[in-house]
């Protein structure tokens, strides 16, 4: 089949683990004919958003991207948050798509892809949503005009011809009927995943003893993996820190971290509190190095907000620490993991004690369950019907 994945109502970034990037990837490896159609807008420097010039090319998977100019409205802002698009209709005529399947319908823009199904009507169209109260609705223009009023209207224009509005977590799915006025029959829940090709290769490829043998992490030394990207808003990463340093003086324990610093005196903090023995800071790593690391891990532990990683680490099947959050407890399948429920160093050290205990009852659990509720080959047919 020919599936247009539409990448219009946020940023799209190259070479990235996000589901927009595994999503496609899996899509053409089961034999599909695959174009990506994305914004300008992308992540420039692994750490904040901006702007890239339009422009065709093919990406690491082989897949065309067409990157498509907004139509410049009065300002830059309202040219950035409204998101009409010049050329839309016309990259949908040129590839006559047999799906179109649509990241965030977050875009007035949108009216271009109604245009297109209503004169196709066998195509089918499926739409996903990554908005949630703490990604995007934060401030007073977004949740009383933006979301409410402009990008509940894109929603209301597309949904007659919508097979199914994917929530890619469960809090989003509930958002898309409780928020958009969605129906609940339309809406259903699509997780993010694990890309089950790296998560072989990685362990074929023995990264857990490279990894290990490059830091010189002993074989009874229990190894913490964490990542992200972290910021002045991200302290909890420095409360673990201290947490992991005092606890290694009980256990045997190193830690790993990987991801971009903000300069500044949060990295001072940082920095201070990596010792490169217990503790050491790995730097930036591109996407699919994160899960050789993972490979190399005894225990994940995310103490701040969900991110992709969550799902990457949970379907390569290692046992994790992640910070409570009301509705994200998808990644709990039954004893694979714990949660952080309070922001205190007593509470961090509480959980990894017990964790340490009861160790290889959650490390059982996630190597048995992992990869078949998080793979995304699995997840990538799900998405489109079959």
């Amino acid at each position: 089949m020919r599936i247009i994945h539409l990448c219009l109502g946020n940023y799209f970034v190259d070479g990235y683990g996000y589901q927009e990037n595994i999503l496609t990837k899996m899509h053409k490896k089961q034999g599909h004919e695959v174009l990506i159609v994305a914004s300008t807008e992308t992540i420039v420097d692994n750490f904040n958003l901006g702007y890239v010039e339009s422009r065709n090319y093919i990406n690491e998977d082989g897949i065309p991207i067409h990157r498509i100019p907004y139509i410049n409205l009065f300002s830059s802002t309202l040219t950035h948050k409204l998101r009409f698009y010049k050329g839309l209709y016309k990259e949908l005529e040129l590839f006559t798509p047999d799906i179109i399947f649509m990241h965030n319908f977050h875009f007035l823009g949108i009216k271009k892809v109604v245009k297109y199904i209503k004169r196709n009507k066998t195509v089918k169209l499926y739409v996903d949503s990554h908005v949630d109260p703490g990604n995007s609705i934060r401030n007073k223009i977004s949740k009383y005009i933006l979301h409410p009023i402009l990008y509940k209207h894109a929603a209301k224009m597309i949904m007659p011809y919508v097979t199914k509005f994917y929530g890619t977590l469960p809090c989003r799915t509930a958002l898309l009927s409780d928020f958009y006025g969605i129906p609940k029959e339309k809406t259903a829940f699509l997780p993010m995943g694990a890309d089950d090709e790296l998560v072989l290769k990685a362990k074929e490829s023995n990264q857990r003893e490279l990894i290990r043998h490059k830091y010189g992490i002993k074989k009874d030394e229990l190894l913490i993996v964490s990542g992200g990207r972290f910021d002045r808003t991200k302290t909890e990463i420095i409360d673990l820190m201290k947490v992991i340093s005092d606890l290694s003086k009980k256990y045997k324990l190193r830690m790993l971290i990987f991801g971009a610093l903000e300069e500044g005196d949060f990295k001072v903090t940082f920095d201070k509190l990596c010792d490169n023995y217990v503790i050491r800071h790995i730097g930036w790593i591109k996407g699919y190095e994160s899960y050789n690391y993972f490979e190399s891990a005894d225990l994940m532990i995310f103490a701040g907000s969900h991110s992709v990683l969550w799902e990457q680490a949970i379907g390569q099947g290692k046992p994790c620490i992640f910070k409570y959050m009301e509705g994200f407890t998808h990644v709990d399948l039954g004893g694979n993991c714990s949660f952080l429920k309070e922001r205190s160093q007593t509470e961090y050290a509480r959980v990894i004690e017990e964790f340490i205990q009861n160790y290889s009852n959650y490390a059982e659990v996630a190597r048995k369950k992992g990869l078949i509720y998080f793979s995304y080959q699995q997840i990538a047919k799900r998405a489109i019907g079959l």
